[in-house]
């Protein structure tokens, strides 16, 4: 997706005052002081058409302020540029999605105590999407780190397998000596039936040593699962600004983690949680129950792919509340819908923002 601006030169030294929007054709207009005299940059955008998600509108900011770096920069500018496209184009952006993610440079600056991985560590892939997603979980050991341009070469299993990563949040080192016991930080791998938690990072809530499971609390999404030990890796994470782990009453992770039990989807109910970390761990169903302390995870099920909603609570794009819409795509681990509305049009929701018909 491409944008462009006209000819107009900008001096050394200019500002940036305040963006404008245009929305027929999408565009964005910037007013820069420039030496004393404003003038407006414009930048074309996308068709609507072309702009689907927040994915779509994050890689449209960075492709402007790419080309733009004597004007724009990342640390100022990513925050309004990521919320004003996202009402351009009618798209949720959660608070969270705006933020800029630090790189390896601003984390130095910040903390001297910073995470530094050294070649030869032995590390967990993370966070990987598309065709990498598959390694996520895997273990391996770096062998390449370029800290100035945050890139990293894994090398896993024999060898023969060699992992090329860009960004430090792409890993953790092992730490086998921290054991899994209560608050222990460790990342979910070798899960074939819910690949998609592979990688996941948590923290252990309590272990079975009867059977050799542990309850794991997932740190973004702080939904709970029952993991077999042979599907954990347990990690360190010194230096990566993650807070200890303090675990929820029931009633606290059901009131500040709706969406807990949603990794797995249906069934909802009273024991969806328990029957997500059961699926998790590759367990049978029944052993799930509310004697577990899963139960107070508090679900509702999700649409499925075809099904049709209704949208509701959405702020930044009020005026499709009440509209009626298709299932396209559902991102059970994120909490999201791709959807079809009635005009063609495709969209990206959160599942808070629909309302199952029928």
């Amino acid at each position: 997706m491409g944008c462009c601006a006209g000819p107009a030169p900008l001096a050394a030294g200019a500002g940036v005052r305040r963006f404008l929007l245009r929305y027929d054709p999408p565009g964005l207009g910037v007013e820069v002081d420039n030496l004393g005299e404003v003038v407006i940059r414009h930048i074309d955008c996308p068709a609507s058409s072309e702009v689907k998600s927040s994915r779509d509108i994050r890689r449209l900011v960075e492709d402007i302020i790419g080309k733009y770096p004597m004007l724009l920069s990342r640390r100022r500018h990513n925050g309004a540029l990521v919320k004003l496209l996202g009402r351009l184009y009618s798209i949720e952006i959660e608070p969270d999605e705006a933020k800029v993610p630090k790189t390896s440079s601003d984390r130095r600056a910040d903390n001297d105590s910073e995470f530094r991985p050294e070649p030869g560590q032995q590390v967990v892939v993370t966070k990987q999407t598309g065709d990498l997603q598959v390694h996520n979980g895997e273990v391996g050991t770096l062998i390449k780190v370029k800290l100035d341009k945050d890139k990293y070469e894994i090398s896993i299993g024999d060898g023969q397998t060699i992992l090329k990563l860009k960004g430090i949040e792409s890993l953790f080192v092992c730490a086998p000596g921290i054991g899994f016991n209560p608050g222990a930080p460790v990342v979910i791998r070798k899960l074939r039936n819910h690949m998609e938690l592979n990688g996941c990072l948590g923290h252990i809530v309590s272990g079975h040593a009867n059977d050799q499971r542990f309850e794991v609390r997932a740190v973004e999404s702080r939904q709970l699962f029952r993991v077999k030990r042979e599907n954990l890796v347990a990690v360190s994470v010194e230096g990566r600004g993650i807070p200890p782990h303090k675990e929820e009453s029931p009633a606290t992770a059901a009131a500040s983690s709706p969406r807990a039990a949603r990794a797995s989807g249906p069934p909802a109910g009273p024991v969806a949680a328990g029957v997500a970390a059961a699926r998790a761990a590759g367990a049978p169903e029944k052993q799930a129950s509310p004697q577990h302390g899963l139960a107070a995870e508090r679900d509702t099920a999700f649409a499925r792919e075809g099904a049709t909603i209704t949208l509701h609570g959405l702020k930044t794009a009020a005026e499709f509340n009440g509209m009626t819409a298709i299932v396209k795509s559902v991102d059970r681990t994120r909490g999201r819908y791709e959807i079809r509305l009635e005009d063609g049009s495709v969209k990206t929701v959160r599942a808070d923002n629909v309302k199952i018909c029928g």
